[in-house]
C-alpha cells in the first residue's frame, strides 16, 4: 500500500534529516529532484521585507496601481514556475499515435482477450501501461465518485482521526457548509433523542448563515475540507500506523462498477485461467505541490496478482525505478483515464510521482474541462483543474497454491464445538463457536486467538450482520434472548443491542432453546432474527425494530437439520419486514 500523498518538498524523516549533497543522493533520489516542481523566489516576499510591516503592505494594495512603476510592486508578477528538463520522459501517448518503431527496451504486448494497447518494458517484467483506457465519460464518473462517494462512512480518510465520520462531505463544500464542533451534551441529547446506538459525534455541519465565528471552538469549511482530502480506504481498510490492514475496522465491499472495471483492466497482468478479486482500494488525491515518495508495494503476500491503478485528473510525471534507490528510474507521462498495472517483480521495484501539472497549459485535461461544464459539475470541475486522483485496487488474499496446508491449532487447551459447529468468515477471519468464547483464525493461520462471549455460560448462536460479528444468547430460565454486536476487537467489548423475552416469541407459552427451538439466522443487512419452532418445523422471523414475530412458512421434519446455516432470500426478508 503506497504511504498518503506528501505535500513538497517531503518531511525530513523521509529522506533524513538534511537533504543530501547531489553527489551523495541516490539515483531515484536525483530524479525527483530533477522533475520536481520548483517555484521562483516569491517577488512577494521581497516587497513585504522592503515595506517592513503587514499593515504597510495592505495600504500599498489598497491605493491604485498607476502610482507605482513595475519595480515599485514586485509582488504583482508572478514567474512561472519550472520542473526540469522533460525530453527524457517516456510519452505513451505519443508513441501510439506515431505508430512508428519503438524506443529500445518498450515494447507492445499482445493479451488474449483484451482490446486495448498495451505497453511494458522488456527489463522490467510485471509492469504494463495502458494508455487512455478510459472514456471522457468513465474518467467524469470515477472523479465524481471519488469525490462524492468514496470519502463517505465506513471508509476512512485521512480527516477520520481528527474530525470523526464525515458523511456527504462534497454536498456540504457545494452547500459552503462549515463544519463545527458540537458541545457533548448537545450531541448527546440529539443522538438519544433520535434513538441511536452509536457514539456521539463531534461535530457537524451548519449553514454558512448559521455560523459565527467564535461560537464553537472548533471549526472548518467543507470546501477547505475537500482541499485537504489527502486518501480514503474502500474494502479492507488499511492501518497506516502499522502498514497492515485491519480486518476489524467495519467496511464495505469494493463497489460493484470497481469490480467489474479492475478484473477487466487486470487481464493483460494476471496469470493464464486466473481472475483478478478486487479486495481493498487505496484513493489518493494530489493537490498542486504533493507527491508521492518512493516506496514499493509489498503488503500483499501474494505478488503475481496485480496492483490496477487508475489515473485521473491532472497530467503527473510517474517513476519507475529498481529494486533499490541506486538504480536511475524511468520517467513516464501518467495522463488522466491512463492504467497501470504492477505485478510479480514490478511490484518491488521503487515507483513514485514527483510532480503534478496544474499549469493550464501542460494539464492535458481540456476534454474533461469541456465534459464537467454542466452547472452540477462546478465544483467537481474546479477541484480537478488543480488535482490529480489516483486509485489503486488490490486482491489481498490468495488461494494461488490449490492445495491445503495442516497447521497446528495455536488455541490453548482443548476446544469444544458446538454440534452440528457454527462459523463465521467475517474481516478475513474464521469464527467458530464454543461454549462462553469464540475461537477466531486467519486464513494463512498465523493469528489465533479467543474472544469472551458477552455472557458466559449461556447458550449463544454466532452470525454476521451488517458488517460486525453478531451473537444471540438464550437464557432459559430468565426467558430472555439478547442480541449483541462486537463493537471493537482489540478490546473484545460487546455491545447490547436489542432484547426480548421468549414468551413474546411462542405466544406466551414457556419454550426451551434446541429441545423446541432454534435460532438459525439473522439478516445481514436488517434487524431481524429467524428461528425454527415446533414439530412442523415453522420458520419465523422476528422484526426487532416492531418487537414482531410473522411467520413465513412450515418446512417439515427435520427440514432445516440438512440445511443449516440458513441463508434467507433477501427479497423475502424485505417482505416479512415491511409486511402487507
Amino acid at each position: 500500500m503506497p504511504p498518503p500523498p506528501l505535500r513538497s518538498p517531503p518531511p525530513p524523516a523521509m529522506y533524513g534529516a538534511t537533504d543530501p549533497a547531489p553527489a551523495e543522493r541516490t539515483a531515484f533520489r536525483q530524479a525527483e529532484k530533477k522533475y520536481k516542481l520548483y517555484k521562483p523566489p516569491n517577488a512577494k516576499g521581497r516587497a513585504r521585507t522592503r515595506l517592513g510591516s503587514r499593515s504597510s503592505l495592505l495600504l500599498l494594495q489598497l491605493l491604485p496601481s498607476s502610482l507605482f512603476t513595475k519595480s515599485d510592486v514586485p509582488y504583482r508578477r508572478r514567474s512561472k514556475p519550472t520542473g526540469g528538463d522533460l525530453s527524457a520522459v517516456v510519452d505513451f501517448h505519443a508513441l501510439l499515435a506515431s505508430d512508428g518503431e519503438l524506443p529500445t527496451a518498450i515494447e507492445r504486448c499482445d493479451c488474449a482477450g483484451f482490446e486495448r494497447p498495451v505497453f511494458c518494458f522488456l527489463d522490467r517484467p510485471g509492469f504494463y501501461f495502458i494508455p487512455g483506457a478510459l472514456s471522457i465519460d468513465e474518467q467524469c464518473y470515477w472523479i465524481r465518485e471519488s469525490l462524492n462517494t468514496f470519502p463517505q462512512p465506513p471508509n476512512r480518510t485521512n480527516l477520520t482521526a481528527i474530525y470523526g465520520s464525515i458523511s456527504d462531505l462534497l454536498i456540504a463544500a457545494k452547500k459552503r457548509k462549515v463544519l463545527v464542533e458540537v458541545p457533548d451534551d448537545q450531541e448527546t441529547n440529539e443522538q438519544n433523542n433520535s434513538g441511536g446506538n452509536t457514539q456521539p459525534r463531534n461535530f457537524k455541519f451548519v449553514e454558512d448563515s448559521e455560523f459565527q465565528k467564535g461560537d464553537v471552538p472548533k471549526s472548518i469549511a467543507a470546501t477547505t475540507l475537500v482541499r485537504k482530502l489527502r486518501w480514503s480506504t474502500l474494502g479492507l481498510q488499511f492501518d497506516w500506523s502499522k502498514r497492515n490492514y485491519d480486518v476489524s475496522l467495519p467496511h464495505n465491499k469494493i463497489p460493484d462498477a470497481l469490480t467489474i472495471l479492475a478484473k477487466k483492466m487486470a487481464i493483460p497482468a494476471m496469470p493464464s485461467g486466473q481472475e483478478f478479486k478486487p479486495e481493498a482500494a487505496i484513493v489518493n488525491y494530489y493537490g498542486p505541490s504533493d507527491m508521492l515518495g518512493g516506496h514499493v508495494d509489498d503488503m500483499e503476500k501474494d505478488w503475481t496478482k496485480p496492483i490496477v491503478s487508475i489515473s485521473l485528473g491532472c497530467k503527473c510525471i510517474f517513476l519507475l525505478g529498481g529494486k533499490t534507490r541506486e538504480e536511475v528510474p524511468t520517467a513516464m507521462f501518467l495522463r488522466s483515464g491512463d492504467i497501470v498495472l504492477m505485478a510479480g517483480e514490478a511490484r518491488e521495484r521503487f515507483h513514485g510521482v514527483p510532480r503534478i501539472f496544474t499549469e493550464s497549459d501542460q494539464q492535458d485535461i481540456s476534454a474533461l474541462v469541456s465534459q464537467l461544464s454542466g452547472e452540477d459539475d462546478h465544483f467537481v470541475l474546479d477541484y480537478i483543474m488543480n488535482s490529480r486522483i489516483n486509485i489503486n485496487i488490490r486482491q489481498i488474499y490468495s488461494f494461488k497454491t490449490g492445495s491445503w496446508n495442516s497447521v497446528e491449532s495455536g488455541w490453548h487447551g482443548d476446544a469444544h464445538f458446538f454440534d452440528p459447529p457454527r462459523s463465521v468468515f467475517l474481516n478475513g477471519f474464521l469464527h467458530e463457536n464454543m461454549y462462553s468464547e469464540i475461537l477466531t483464525v486467519d486464513m494463512e493461520g498465523k493469528t489465533w486467538r479467543t474472544i469472551p462471549a458477552p455472557i458466559k455460560d449461556e447458550y449463544g448462536f454466532i452470525h454476521q450482520a451488517q458488517g460486525h460479528l453478531s451473537y444471540i444468547c438464550v437464557d432459559d430460565d430468565s426467558l430472555k434472548l439478547s442480541i449483541w454486536t462486537l463493537d471493537d476487537y482489540a478490546t473484545n467489548e460487546w455491545i447490547l443491542k436489542h432484547t426480548v423475552s421468549t414468551l413474546l416469541l411462542f405466544g406466551g407459552k414457556r419454550m426451551r432453546v434446541v429441545r423446541d427451538y432454534q435460532v438459525i439466522g439473522i439478516h445481514p443487512e436488517g434487524n431481524m432474527i429467524f428461528f425454527i419452532f415446533g414439530e412442523k418445523e415453522t420458520l419465523m422471523a422476528y422484526i426487532m425494530d416492531r418487537r414482531e414475530v410473522r411467520v413465513i412458512c412450515n418446512l417439515g421434519d427435520d427440514y432445516y437439520k440438512s440445511c443449516l446455516p440458513y441463508a434467507p432470500l433477501f427479497l423475502e426478508s424485505r417482505q416479512v419486514a415491511t409486511g402487507p
